[in-house]
């Protein structure tokens, strides 16, 4: 219904079931409706399911079909507005619908193939080399992916994919730095959800016993080199340190740094540069 809400009774079913499925099509990008919130947060259902769901919805008042011509739409009908009024991100009141023999037929198909699916991804972890505690990891940290996603609005796969899971259940990274050094992990997933992902994969695999900062090893992750804490035999000069730590426990980018270490230098020229114009006068 929010779905068919955000569309504005201006199409029929297709377009919000497209949109909720995550279609690529043409009418689906020229609308921009590939950027609203519930785009792609239904693609465990078929288009045929979710018109069942529709119909009745329909049937049950809440929501409207209008015909003009030879042309339908469907718009939420001001029942629909009041259930949806009454839902808040804490709460979702019940709905309770009859289940169609549509919507039954679909659902035995859709778990037939969830569960060749289930098999295929679990031989493959096997293949990859995960141990069972890693694959156990890899699976919490989907469903804490679909957490984050629904916190904020958005598909799981804009957080991130899932080979960047994969390769987050076997590194287990413990700073920002090496979540950074993983492959599929852009500076936006780190600078927004970078402390609730480390946080996150701390509490798991301490549950699992898995340690931290391990090394990947299927072929799919790639490793990069992550380096380590200078030690004493290695003195570094102290601006050196500082962009170290900055790069290592900040997370901060090279440019970044390059841009706080020019902002320094300014400053320091433009403090001594007073001081000698007052010494002059």
């Amino acid at each position: 219904m929010a779905c068919i809400q955000s569309c504005k009774g201006r199409w029929g079913l297709n377009m919000p079931v497209d949109i909720l499925r995550g279609s690529r099509s043409k009418k689906v990008l020229d609308a921009h409706s590939d950027k609203l919130p519930l785009y792609g947060l239904g693609k465990g259902y078929s288009s045929n399911w979710w018109k069942a769901l529709a119909y009745t919805l329909i049937s049950s008042g809440y929501l409207m079909e209008t015909v003009v011509d030879i042309y339908k739409t469907v718009s939420v009908s001001p029942k629909g507005v009041q259930y949806l009024s009454s839902a808040t991100p804490d709460y979702q009141p019940p709905l309770v619908l009859p289940v169609t023999n549509e919507m039954v037929a679909e659902e035995g198909n859709i778990s037939q193939s969830s569960e060749a699916g289930e098999l295929k991804k679990l031989s493959t972890l096997e293949s990859e080399g995960f141990s069972e505690a890693e694959e156990q990891l890899y699976h919490m940290l989907l469903e804490e992916r679909m957490k984050l996603a629904r916190g904020v609005g958005t598909a799981p796969y804009a957080i991130c994919g899932d080979q960047t899971i994969k390769k987050i259940a076997l590194t287990r990274p413990s700073t920002k730095a090496r979540l950074a050094n993983i492959d599929g992990v852009n500076q936006y997933l780190l600078m927004t959800h970078g402390n609730h992902v480390l946080q996150t994969i701390e509490h798991l695999s301490r549950q699992l016993n898995l340690s931290l900062d391990g090394e990947a090893s299927i072929q799919t992750a790639t490793t990069r080199k992550v380096y380590p804490v200078p030690s004493q035999h290695r003195k570094l000069t102290p601006a050196k340190y500082e962009a170290w730590q900055m790069w290592h426990e900040d997370g901060l980018s090279v440019q970044k740094i390059a841009v706080c270490f020019l902002s320094f230098i300014l400053f320091f020229w433009y403090f001594f540069t007073l001081i000698f114009l007052w010494y002059m006068l």
